[in-house]
């Protein structure tokens, strides 16, 4: 399978780590550049790539980034799946983030 993981921390590194060495094909990207990716991320054949490239040509996209960022990059994987006409784009979200939705306050 074609994976692309924008976010490069903790999460980020270690799926690539664990995604690639299962056999797939590994795209990952953080906010700065390709050369600033941790070696580790790339050490069982994952790509560092632009953020940009991360989305392209790939069957899923995992963003795991904070999610006050995602508004920013949605424009970015709505125009690839734009372009490439596809019937399913799968994002999924950092799971480090679930349990910090916005909580109303109790008076």
């Amino acid at each position: 399978m074609r994976i692309g993981i924008v976010g490069a921390g903790n999460i980020g590194k270690t799926l690539s780590h664990k995604l690639s060495a299962a056999g797939h094909d590994v795209k990952i990207a953080n906010s700065r550049s390709p050369q600033t990716i941790d070696p580790e991320a790339l050490s069982t054949g994952a790509r560092a790539v632009e953020a940009a490239d991360a989305v392209r040509d790939v069957e899923v996209v995992i963003l795991s980034i904070p999610l006050n960022r995602m508004p920013a990059f949605a424009s970015t994987v709505r125009g690839t799946a734009r372009r490439r006409r596809r019937r399913h784009l799968e994002l999924l979200p950092d799971a480090r983030w679930a349990d910090r939705s916005p909580r109303r306050r109790r008076n």
